[in-house]
């Protein structure tokens, strides 16, 4: 069979590794899956063109050099601050971006006895068909608002709200999943005053419940995830278990890359096994049970669905 285009330390050793790995998964009792961002990049979600498409007028008025920087940038009122928010739930939640890197993980994970922790905050693991009740979002999600105060630890599914503050701008929507431009191209960078989203306690601003600091609310599905995640390692701490790392950036390796390591230290029977172009490294004391993959996921994923 033909390979992908490859890491570093050349072809063969590519090779070695990728067959070790399918070898790994298929033999495990149990797939740990801790997802970064650089799953979500390796799937083109977070790419210049659809943020180019999408948020054009944001760029040139605001300069804002990608999605996630805009949920930082001082934009100029609340009318163009959900209008930027709008089309930023929109399109990575709601839409369904996939260049075949979801589908190929999810055939991997067919039939198996997985559980996947993620930082990523767009909805394209469920939308690309992983299990919602294998996923621990531990970061939060676009699909819900919560009190910016906050006063409660109520959430909220933005769905509708979403779809009114995007028809408001003029997008056009096919009334099931997609959400396009006007004939003329053209639309707002503000929505309706009436749309503006405010907590239904106390009348303060809504906000994204989305870990971005102090004010993050942890509602009751964060805790039953979280939950089933522990329950999950814990009925599989002693099995033959993979520790699978995917696009786990460095700000994750707290929560992610060194609890992994830990857990592999502590069980003989395990494996960690990294997929991170520039990213991957392993300490000395569990090396010789890690598979470390220096690639784009992408790349790896389909080579690992051709086996």
């Amino acid at each position: 069979m033909e390979f992908g285009k490859i890491e570093r330390g050349g072809v063969e050793n590519y090779v070695r590794k990728v067959r070790i790995l399918k070898s790994k998964i298929d033999s495990a009792e149990a797939i740990f899956i801790g997802a970064g961002a650089g799953l979500s990049n390796a799937a083109g979600l977070n790419s210049t063109e659809i943020f180019e498409h999408y948020f054009g007028d944001f760029i040139s008025k605001y300069n804002i050099e990608n999605e996630y920087k805009g949920l930082f940038y001082p934009i100029i009122n609340a009318y163009e601050l959900w209008a930027y928010r709008s089309r930023l739930i929109w399109c990575y939640s709601y839409e369904t971006y996939d260049n075949g890197t979801y589908e190929n993980l999810a055939t991997l994970l067919r039939d198996k006895n997985y559980f996947v922790m993620t930082s990523n905050i767009d909805n394209q693991l469920i939308k690309n068909g992983i299990d919602k009740e294998r996923i621990f979002y531990m970061k939060g999600n676009y699909n819900y608002f919560q009190c910016s105060e906050p006063c409660h630890q109520e959430v909220y599914n933005n769905r509708e709200y979403v779809i009114n503050m995007m028809k408001s701008q003029g997008f056009v929507y096919d009334g099931e999943a997609k959400m396009s431009f006007p004939s003329n191209g053209k639309v707002k960078m503000e929505i309706s005053e009436d749309l503006v989203p405010t907590c239904p306690k106390c009348n303060r601003p809504m906000t994204l419940n989305v870990d971005l600091g102090a004010h993050f609310v942890h509602p009751d599905g964060w805790y039953i995830g979280s939950a089933q995640k522990d329950d999950f390692l814990l009925k599989n701490r002693d099995k033959k278990i993979l520790y699978l790392e995917l696009g786990s950036g460095p700000y994750m390796k707290e929560q992610i890359r060194h609890p992994f390591w830990e857990r592999v230290m502590r069980n003989r029977n395990a494996t960690y096994a990294c997929i991170n172009l520039g990213e991957c490294s392993a300490p000395e004391a569990i090396i010789d049970r890690s598979i470390l993959i220096d690639a784009d996921i992408k790349t790896v994923l389909n080579d690992l669905a051709k086996l």
